[in-house]
């Protein structure tokens, strides 16, 4: 994730020429302006969220426990161990990391071994190394999971994705507004930009910002952007 841009709509709105900005043009929807006003203030808590988010994660890659070598499934395993592993993947992001190992996990050991008991008789010796790779799994398990609530990941994702859909609402409300002026437009840039950013966050695929205000944003540009300057 990008840091955000910490630019005000007001310099922005200064960019603005004299003739698009010039007094035959209406005056913007009060609705648009105070959703304006509203994204700038949202901006400003997700910046600050985004940054301890960063930093949340850094201490989480930094105390979480190193995965012990016996977890990390080969051919040497007995076939019934390796039926107990999952791809390694980003505990934060639940993606998939390049070239993932098969790491054993304490749930599939623990209702593997309760169906293979009422099927076959294991070998006291395979029954002895599943227990301990189930107390070793569990206890792995734990501690990353004790290491993520340390860092306070989750709780700082939850104040993310909290803003995130505040940003979502301030988008919806934009599209159901009509746009009058450039600073409508400026609004509705400004808004379609900051919301690409946390799209993901509020739970959206990538380019749901798009699809909420882009066309709104072309159609006010080009309605707005050439009435100005046929009277210009």
């Amino acid at each position: 994730m990008s840091a955000l841009s910490s630019m005000t709509l007001v310099p922005a709105l200064a960019l603005a020429s004299p003739s698009i900005a010039g007094p035959t043009i209406d005056s913007e929807d009060p609705r648009a302006v105070e959703l304006g006003k509203r994204i700038e203030l949202l901006l400003q808590d997700y910046n600050e969220i985004f940054k301890r988010q960063a930093e949340a994660y850094a201490t989480f890659l930094r105390i979480r426990p190193t995965l012990p070598e016996q977890l990390v499934v080969s051919r040497e395993n007995h076939l019934f161990i390796r039926s107990c592993a999952v791809d390694e993947s980003d505990l934060i992001s639940s993606s998939a990391v390049n070239n993932p190992r098969r790491i054993l996990d304490s749930k599939l050991l623990r209702d593997q071994n309760h169906r293979i008991e009422l099927r076959i008789k294991m070998s006291s010796k395979l029954r002895r190394e599943v227990r301990r790779l189930t107390r070793l799994a569990t206890q792995y398990e734990k501690t990353l999971q004790a290491a993520l609530a340390e860092s306070r990941y989750p709780v700082i994702e939850q104040e993310m994705r909290r803003v995130a859909l505040d940003l979502e609402q301030v988008a919806y409300a934009l599209r159901d507004v009509h746009i009058h002026t450039m600073e409508g437009v400026l609004i509705l840039a400004r808004t379609l930009s900051t919301f690409e950013k946390a799209e993901v966050s509020a739970g959206k695929l990538i380019g749901g910002s798009a699809q909420i205000l882009g066309s709104k944003l072309a159609e006010a540009f080009l309605r707005i952007s050439g009435r100005e300057f046929a009277v210009a």
